[in-house]
C-alpha cells in the first residue's frame, strides 16, 4: 500500500491525474466489488478475510498499472543520481505529523465504539452505515482538492496572485455546489439510504 501511494503521489507531482487517482478512488474499490460480487454470485457468503483479501488484490493491480504506466515516463524525467539518506533528519520531520493522524484515526473510529458499547451492534451497524454514505459527500472536496492542489502551489510559487484568485474562486465553486446537491440529496433520501 506504501509503495503505491509513493507512486500516486508522484504521478500527483507531475501532474498526472488520471494515474494518481486511479488505484484508491476506481481501482482498487472496482475490483473489491468484483470479488466480492463473485463471491457472492458463487453462492459463498463473503467475510471479513475476503474483504481484506479482495482490496489487497485491488491494491497490487493498481501498483502493477501504476509500475508499468510510470516506469517509461519517469526514466526519462529523473536522472540517476547517489542515494542521500538522511534518516535522523526524516524521522525527526514524520514523527512530529504521524501522531495527529494517529489521534484522528482513533477520533474516527471512537464513535463507533461507543454506539455499539451503549447500544448494540444492530444500532452500530446501522450508524456505520449512515455515517460512511455520508462521507460521500466528502468525495468531491477530496478529488477535487487532490487535482487543484499541485496547480495551487505551482501558482503560488510563480507569484501569479491573479491567476491563483481565478483557480480557487473555481475550485470553491466546484467543490460547494457538488457538496450541497449531496447533502440536500441525502437528507431528502435519508429514510431509505
Amino acid at each position: 500500500i506504501a509503495v503505491t501511494g509513493f507512486y500516486a503521489e508522484t504521478a500527483r507531482a507531475f501532474l498526472w491525474a488520471a494515474l494518481s487517482e486511479a488505484p484508491f478512488r476506481l481501482i482498487r474499490p472496482l475490483v473489491l466489488i468484483a470479488c466480492l460480487g463473485a463471491l457472492v454470485l458463487t453462492g459463498r457468503q463473503p467475510g471479513g478475510f475476503d474483504a481484506i483479501a479482495a482490496a489487497l488484490v485491488g491494491t497490487a493491480i493498481g501498483l502493477a498499472i501504476l509500475h508499468f504506466h510510470m516506469r517509461p515516463r519517469l526514466w526519462p524525467q529523473i536522472r540517476l543520481s547517489p542515494a542521500i539518506l538522511e534518516r535522523r533528519h526524516w524521522l525527526s520531520v514524520s514523527l512530529p505529523m504521524l501522531m495527529p493522524r494517529a489521534f484522528n484515526v482513533v477520533l474516527i473510529e471512537l464513535d463507533v465504539v461507543f454506539v455499539g458499547f451503549f447500544l448494540g451492534a444492530e444500532a452500530t451497524a446501522t450508524y456505520q452505515a449512515a455515517a460512511r454514505t455520508s462521507l460521500l459527500i466528502s468525495m468531491v472536496f477530496a478529488s477535487v482538492m487532490s487535482l487543484g492542489a499541485p496547480r495551487i502551489a505551482a501558482l503560488f510559487a510563480s507569484g501569479d496572485r491573479t491567476q491563483l484568485q481565478k483557480l480557487l474562486r473555481s475550485l470553491v465553486h466546484l467543490i460547494f455546489w457538488p457538496t450541497l446537491a449531496g447533502a440536500v440529496l441525502l437528507l431528502a433520501s435519508g429514510q431509505w439510504v
